[in-house]
């Protein structure tokens, strides 16, 4: 209180009420703990950087609880789709002791991908040495998507405008498409009731035995790609066995009988 009669202050106060009253450390560990952003620390001195602390922010982003996580190195969080370059990235400054910033695909414990902003820095004791690194991870995943979802269709604009050949310009559309939305798409010009006129087949793999066996099937009216152009809808587990799919549709339209029976789920 300030009585306007003179310049006596009272502060009414309890023990630890006060931020300045709490130790540094402690006053860190709970904004730490308290935060959504994910932070970990790990070991600078091993050569293989394992977790030694991870907030609960970090299970919330990853799905590991800390338990599972300290101990390891980051990189439990990549797959096979994380981007080589941006991990050397990384590691090149990690040996440097200097500050980096990579956007990574991650997946979370439940497999789930998701884009990973890492910000790594360097923490050295009072002789200089450096002892941790401290990382703040941020799924980025809308605002990366969303990026990717510009640049396509800017691509696309720029490509597609620059050819006025029809066969030219779908060929440049499912380069586009594939594999960035999709593993592999068939194209088609429909033209009169019986079958598309035109198409067009690309696979991420080069692997087209299986969008061949759409296009071959177009004549035949039980054909997946009959029941696609009707409405219906594709059961992809066929993707597994493309060769066998191909050459029952082959079968089929020879007039040969396959020597055991093939079923499309």
């Amino acid at each position: 209180m300030r009585p306007e009669s003179d310049n006596l202050v009272i502060v009414l106060a309890k023990q630890g009420d006060v931020a300045g009253e709490l130790e540094p450390g402690a006053l860190l560990e709970r904004a730490l703990q308290a935060t959504t952003c994910s932070f970990t620390i790990s070991d600078a001195t091993d050569p293989e950087l394992p977790l030694l602390w991870v907030n609960p922010a970090f299970t919330i982003t990853t799905g590991y609880p800390a338990e599972e996580a300290i101990g390891q190195n980051c990189r439990f969080l990549q797959g096979p789709d994380t981007d080589p370059a941006q991990v050397q990235e990384m590691r090149t400054a990690l040996a440097a002791g200097r500050d980096v910033t990579v956007v990574l695909l991650n997946h979370r414990k439940d497999g789930t991908p998701f884009w990973n902003q890492v910000a790594l820095s360097p923490v050295r004791d009072s002789a200089g040495s450096l002892t941790h690194f401290v990382g703040a991870q941020t799924d980025v995943t809308e605002r990366v998507e969303a990026d990717r979802r510009l640049n396509l269709l800017a691509e696309t604009t720029r490509l597609l405008a620059a050819t006025l050949d029809v066969v030219a310009a779908m060929d440049r559309l499912t380069y586009l498409l594939v594999p960035q939305l999709a593993d592999g798409m068939v194209l088609t010009i429909t033209g009169p009731p019986g079958g598309p006129a035109r198409a067009f087949a690309r696979h991420r793999d080069g692997n087209t035995d299986l969008l061949d066996h759409l296009v071959l099937g177009t004549d035949n009216p039980s054909s997946p790609w009959q029941r696609l152009l009707a409405g219906g809808g594709l059961s992809w587990s066929t993707a597994q066995r493309p060769r066998r799919a191909l050459r029952a549709t082959r079968r089929a339209r020879s007039g040969t009988r396959p020597r055991r029976s093939v079923r499309h789920r």
